[in-house]
């Protein structure tokens, strides 16, 4: 039987076949780099984690707070009840300085920060309180700083009104997670203090401004910061050697109140409240290359697609 390869239909047809299969046959190339690049990305990831987990990894602070248990009632078990009280002011300076670090091909940003707070507790209504809350064990209260990741502490001092605490790993109250915890002492539940950290971190570094009024700066020698939290930087200045940033909150806006009573299932209390930085790549050569895929499957679909329309549009072979 013979075949007129002139009729139309038979002609559009077998073009349409020789486009697709075309495409086909070039989109192999593309599918296999891909997956090439998707390798080398999760090896890339799996470097950073691993950094990250000998380093530190991503660094929240939170507080100071002054934490005091609530008293069981007569006959019933401690359910680990506190009152939080939140400083009247809060300033907060954090630097970071950075250097690279290296897992067989791949590096990745890791930071050695200093953060000092500086600020004062309200004189506390213990009338007051006693009657929101029930009765207090005033003599257990203590301050407690929270810190996602632990490991990375390697200096921590506190002063309460011009006396050094003995500051000892969290593990009474755990709305602010992992972190450290020093007791009051005495009955002086006001006044002023001062906190001293250095630790170890990356990917990202943020404070929840627990203050009624709070102050935060932050800089560092990072020179690709993405700004993010629940605040963005009233002012900021980003340079080839680094960035400055600075906040400015009240207590009306960081989502939570200046005393409010917590429990062990409260770890909510301060999710999605701080503000800070990420340590942004911008130049990732893995996402290049991703895309640069994505341009050469739009080029191999653009230019056979326009061949084949400029031949059924004009009859010409």
């Amino acid at each position: 039987m013979k075949i007129d390869l002139d009729t139309t239909r038979f002609a559009v047809s077998l073009r349409f076949a020789v486009v697709v299969g075309l495409m086909a046959i070039l989109m192999l190339p593309l599918a296999l780099v891909s997956c090439v690049v998707d390798d080398r990305q999760q090896y890339y990831e799996e470097a950073v984690d691993g950094i990250s987990r000998a380093w530190g990894g991503r660094q929240r602070i939170i507080g100071p707070v002054m934490v005091i248990p609530i008293a069981p009632a007569a006959g019933e078990a401690d359910a680990g009840q506190h009152v939080a009280v939140m400083p009247a002011r809060l300033n907060v300076r954090l630097d970071a300085s950075h250097e690279m670090r290296r897992r067989g091909i791949f590096e990745a940003p890791v930071f050695d920060a200093k953060v000092v707070a500086e600020g004062e507790f309200a004189l506390l209504d213990e009338a007051a309180l006693t009657a929101n809350f029930g009765k207090l064990r005033f003599d257990r209260a203590a301050i407690v700083i929270g810190v996602s990741d632990a490991r990375g502490i390697r200096v921590a001092q506190l002063q309460w009104r011009q006396t050094m605490l003995d500051l000892n790993a969290n593990a009474e109250f755990e709305p602010l997670g992992a972190g450290l915890r020093a007791a009051l002492p005495g009955t002086r539940r006001s006044g002023s203090f001062a906190l001293t950290l250095e630790l170890r971190g990356t990917k990202r570094f943020s404070v929840v401004p627990v203050g009624n009024r709070s102050q935060v700066s932050m800089t560092s020698t990072w020179p690709h910061p993405s700004f993010d939290g629940r605040f963005l930087p009233d002012e900021h200045d980003v340079r080839d050697d680094g960035f400055s940033a600075s906040w400015s909150t009240l207590g009306l806006a960081r989502g939570f109140p200046q005393i409010t009573k917590v429990s062990a299932d409260h770890g909510w209390l301060f999710a999605d409240k701080d503000l800070g930085f990420s340590a942004f790549e911008p130049v990732n050569l893995y996402a290049s290359v991703q895309r640069s895929i994505k341009y050469g499957v739009l080029f191999v679909v653009l230019t056979l697609a326009c061949v084949l329309c400029l031949e059924l549009s004009t009859g010409m072979r």
